[in-house]
Parts: C-alpha cells; structure tokens; sequence
C-alpha cells in the first residue's frame, strides 16, 4: 500500500466519523466529549479534533456548559436550511442520491438531487465543501444497472405514471426464454427492488396470471387510457412471502435446508435471506439455514454459488437438481476424451459420468467462495 493510499483511507475513515459525530450532534439535548467518545469508540482528543473540523467548515455548534467546567455540545438547527429539510433529513436525501447514482436517468434521482442541491446551495461555502467530502465518501456501485440507462429511465418513468394513474400499460417485453420480443398488456400491482434490479409486478391478460417483469427486459411501455383492474387487497409483501427473492410461484409451501462450511457461515448468517428463516450452528463451525418456500427455483442457483461450501439437505428433488446442475457444469470443464466416457478421480475413487450427479452435492467442503470476503 502506498502513503497516499493509505492517507486517503484514513481521510476517509475520519470524514465517515465526522458524519456520524454530526448526526449524533443533532438529536437530543447534547453530549459531552466524554459521552461522544465513548459512543463512537475514540479517544476524547479525536473527538476534540473532529468538533474543531465541524467548526471549521461552518457548522454551528451549541455550547452547554455545566457544573465542574464541563461543556455539553449539540447542533445548532436553526437557519441550517433553505428548503424546510431538517439537517438530518437533508444529509439522508444526499445518501439516497448517492446510492441512485447506478440510475442517474431516471426521475427519481433528478428529483433528490434536484432538492439536495437546492438545500447545500444555502449553506456557507466551507460547509458545502465538508459535506460534499464527506458525502462522496459513500459510493454505489454500477454492478447489475441497466445497460441502457437512457430507454430503461424512459420505461420506468411510464411504469411509474401507470401505477400512479391506474392504467393500463402495453409492453414489449423480451423474456430470456423466447428468441423475439412480445408485447403484453398489463394492469400494474407494484414496483419491486431485488438485487440493484427493479421488477414489475402486474396482472398480465395473456397469461390471465399475475407475473413478473425485469425491467431490464423491457424494450417499450406504452401508458393506454384505459383504467387498470387492481384489487383493492393486494397486498406486494404477502405475494412474495413464499418466494425467494422475486420469482413466486403458487405452489405448496415446501421446508428447505441447507448445510453451509464454516468458511461462509458467518457470511450466511449476517443476512436475511427470507423472512422465515432459521439458523442452527453446527459443531464444526458451520451453519444450516432452514426457511419455507412456495417455489425453489431461485434458491437453486442461489446455492449452487457456494461451490462445494454449500448442500442441500432437503427436499429431495432440489438436492437431485443441484446435483444434475453440478455435473453439466463439470461436464464443461473436463477435457475432451475420444471413444470413451470422461472419468475423474477423487483421492481412490473413480467417478464416472453417470455417478456424478448422484454425488455431487456430497463432494467434501475445500477452499472459500472467491466472491465472499470477511
């Protein structure tokens, strides 16, 4: 690691502590530097050094003193803003900004940034420059935006008026499955979040079924005039409570186990992965998650991401899926063999073709996930 390196992370470590010291600074009555210390795990004179950075970029602080010489700091709000926010509520928008950045294009960004623009313009200059610092040290990642920022923003604007208005949308949609793009017609429940990825959830005629659409894949939404049939219960949390994740499915609820290796466990059990979830330790450091689904199909490739740290315990018929899975994929990766099946040996045990997809799932735990760090 190089010296500016490292003395960029320590500026960033300390701007991240310096916004957790303001947002402390602005509830309740006041705090001491003993108290403030002690809350955010530094030594008196680091809390000290961060009120005087406060001071320096304009903020306000109130000065209580009390008996013994003691001084109770707070925030002072009034006048801190132009457009009506609360200190607090401001910085909050600004986060949200940030986190949008993947969706730049879309309404939702211009509008917050619109605003938290409107309140740092009527602050002094030094407080705009500590707050841009220091907000521009959270950063979102571009991982799983849409490729095409500029139509994706366009639908998602309609979708959004659709559900506003209750009408009907006609979309053209490309599904992975189909070769070519179809065009439904769909009376909009609700937007979903799953995974930096947005979803619509609607009643689409030519399934005459409640479905699911990426849209990611959507290729044109038209908003129609006429009035959107929506059941008055409907409820998006309840739909999706037997899914795991986005992809639901109506069938019967159905227990699932999985035995995670003790170099994820702690990664699995720092989640929630689904609301009725379970997780018992194992002797050995690991861990089994137990949650009831309405459909596994998600959970499938879910936990074929975990390699060899992963293995479905039950039910059944996702264990022998896995494992099917498994052995196309190594199918892929072994060499070309001529006039004879492809063989692979693990320790003495020759294992053929037809035998790994009985075994897969069983093979023993070795190595971490790459993906995955502490």
């Amino acid at each position: 690691m190089t010296a500016g390196t490292a003395a960029d992370r320590r500026c960033t470590r300390a701007m991240r502590r310096q916004w957790r010291l303001l947002f402390l600074l602005w509830q309740g009555e006041g705090y001491t530097v003993e108290e403030l210390a002690a809350h955010m795990g530094v030594a008196q004179k680091t809390i000290r050094r961060d009120l005087d950075v406060l001071r320096e970029a304009g903020i306000k602080l109130r000065e209580k003193r009390e008996s013994h010489g003691r001084k109770r700091y707070s925030v002072e709000l009034a006048g801190a803003t132009r457009v009506g926010l609360a200190p607090t509520e401001a910085l909050a928008i600004w986060v949200a900004v940030q986190l949008l950045v993947p969706y730049a294009g879309t309404v939702w960004y211009k509008t917050l940034r619109q605003l938290a623009d409107e309140w740092l313009n009527g602050l002094p200059d030094s407080t705009q420059r500590y707050i841009r610092r220091t907000v521009h040290a959270i950063y979102a990642t571009g991982f799983g935006a849409p490729a095409d920022g500029e139509r994706w923003a366009l639908v998602l604007e309609r979708i959004v008026q659709a559900l506003e208005q209750r009408r009907i949308l006609r979309v053209t949609y490309q599904s992975l499955q189909r070769s070519g793009p179809r065009t439904y017609m769909l009376h909009p429940y609700a937007l979903v979040v799953h995974r930096h990825s947005l979803y619509l959830v609607a009643y689409s005629e030519q399934h005459r079924d409640v479905r699911h659409f990426k849209l990611n894949r959507v290729l044109d939404a038209v908003l129609l005039s006429s009035i959107a049939d929506i059941p008055s219960d409907f409820d998006v949390e309840e739909h999706l409570r037997g899914a795991f994740g986005v992809f639901n499915a109506s069938g019967k609820p159905v227990r699932v186990r999985i035995r995670f290796a003790p170099s994820v466990a702690r990664y699995v059990a720092e989640s929630c992965w689904h609301s009725t979830q379970k997780l018992d330790w194992t002797p050995a450091g690991g861990v089994i998650l137990e949650m009831t689904l309405s459909d596994t199909t998600e959970v499938k490739s879910w936990v074929m991401s975990f390699g060899s740290n992963a293995e479905v315990l039950e039910p059944a018929q996702l264990r022998d899926e896995v494992a099917t899975e498994l052995a196309r994929a190594l199918t892929r990766y072994r060499p070309a063999t001529r006039g004879r099946k492809a063989r692979t040996t693990r320790g003495d045990v020759k294992v053929t073709d037809s035998s790994i997809a009985q075994e897969t799932v069983g093979l023993p735990y070795s190595g971490e996930v790459s993906q995955i760090r502490a």
